[in-house]
């Protein structure tokens, strides 16, 4: 052999690890870990509720919008209702007028 394979040969050579190495690398895969890992808001049981949070908000609206509906329809029936009380009052009232006026005008000869 000659002066660089022996040269190489020593380089390659096996050696143990250091005992502080294992820890070493542990603890920068966990310092890896850490910092690789999405913030907790954004963790998929916060997801769920804010998800649930968003259904109950349209359940509820939707619900309220339901009741708005009903109430307007209530509000028109009523109002088409009085309108027509207004129409037979009109009517009793100039049917009355009609028998009242000729009294009048006879008892003013």
């Amino acid at each position: 052999m000659d002066r660089f394979e022996q040269e190489l040969k020593d380089a390659l050579k096996r050696e143990p690890a250091p005992e502080w190495l294992a820890d070493a690398v542990m603890a920068r895969l966990g310092a890896e870990r850490q910092k690789k890992q999405k913030p907790e808001w954004f963790g998929w049981a916060r997801l769920r509720w804010v998800a649930a949070s968003m259904a109950l908000v349209a359940v509820v609206g939707g619900v309220r919008f339901e009741q708005q509906r009903e109430e307007r329809i209530r509000g028109e029936q009523a109002k088409q209702e009085l309108m027509a009380a207004f129409q037979v009052t009109g009517m009793k009232l100039r049917q009355a007028e009609e028998r009242v006026l000729p009294v009048i005008h006879r008892g003013q000869e």
